[in-house]
């Protein structure tokens, strides 16, 4: 088994869990694991491997999170708490 295989193992496992979770940061580290294995595809070192990992995790956080959190909590109901 090849490395790229481990990530990719990742991912998929990394998207199932984000199917029971509400938050997408899951869904942002499965992304990270993609761009990690395609790291591992081009025979790129695990340092430069984790290094692309880390970058595209980070930019999925901060640039796909909020769209995502916009479009599926646009019409949540607002509960009043504490009253």
């Amino acid at each position: 088994m090849e490395i790229w295989h481990i990530w990719i193992l990742a991912a998929l496992l990394l998207f199932i869990v984000e199917m029971f979770t509400t938050g997408f940061a899951v869904l942002c580290l499965a992304v990270g694991c993609v761009g990690g294995a395609i790291a591992a595809a081009c025979d790129m070192s695990l340092e430069w491997q984790l290094v692309i990992f880390a970058l595209v995790s980070l930019v999925a956080l901060a640039a796909v999170r909020p769209v995502l959190k916009r479009s599926f909590y646009r019409n949540g109901e607002k509960v009043p708490t504490n009253v």
